[in-house]
């Protein structure tokens, strides 16, 4: 073989291997699911944001939690891993005015519950219960049943106490019947490290405006 000639077959090879790879190793990046992360909410003091990752699509969640405003650390999951990519709406986070605690909500086509986490040791942990943020008031219609529920928080009124709303629609024996409306005050018991209902009254239609479309609620 001639001087010259090895460079030229090494230099074919070379370009057969790249035609051969560059369409495959497209394709692949081109089928890897594609994310967007969006900080949203954030605390008053602007160190903690809530972030949501998306893929396909607005309705394609597949993340949400609470995460460092300064590095993205992610500091406390809000969304249950069972509920990613199921279609959820009316997203919501209010933090009181210390950033202390936090109350996150999201509803399903039929039920919305709350959840309440509060700040400890640099990380927030849950300290709630669905069944301690809602009133059993709700279960005591006669002759009917809970059809939909949502129970979405208001405001804070202090830290550590916050306001909700309450809205039960039921399915009796004679079709539907009337929604029942609470406003709930819930507050911390430091004893029992737990949120609990501890006031309950009934609430007016459209007596607290609908807040699903502010992206920070600093109340």
């Amino acid at each position: 073989m001639k001087p010259g000639a090895y460079s030229l077959v090494f230099l074919r090879v070379a370009l057969g291997v790249s035609f051969l790879l560059s369409p495959a190793t497209s394709r692949a990046e081109e089928d890897e699911p594609k994310e967007e992360e969006d900080l949203t909410h954030c605390s008053p003091d602007k160190k903690f944001c809530m972030r949501t990752v998306l893929g396909e699509g607005e309705q394609d969640i597949r993340e949400i939690s609470l995460v460092e405003a300064s590095s993205g650390k992610a500091v406390a999951p809000l969304l249950p891993g069972d509920d990613a990519g199921t279609t959820i709406n009316d997203i919501r986070l209010i933090w009181p005015a210390d950033s202390q605690w936090c109350a996150f909500y999201y509803a399903h086509p039929r039920v919305g519950y709350s959840s309440v986490l509060r700040l400890v040791d640099g990380a927030f942990r849950r300290v709630d219960g669905v069944e301690e943020l809602r009133t059993t008031a709700a279960d005591n219609i006669p002759d009917a049943s809970v059809r939909n529920e949502y129970v979405r928080p208001v405001r804070w009124l202090k830290p550590g106490t916050l306001l909700l709303e309450q809205i039960s629609a039921y399915r009796s024996k004679s079709g539907t019947a009337p929604a029942g409306r609470w406003a709930l005050t819930a507050r911390y018991d430091a004893k029992a490290d737990r949120f609990k209902i501890v006031g309950t009254r009934k609430s007016k239609l459209n007596e607290f405006p609908d807040r699903k479309d502010e992206k920070t609620e600093t109340e």
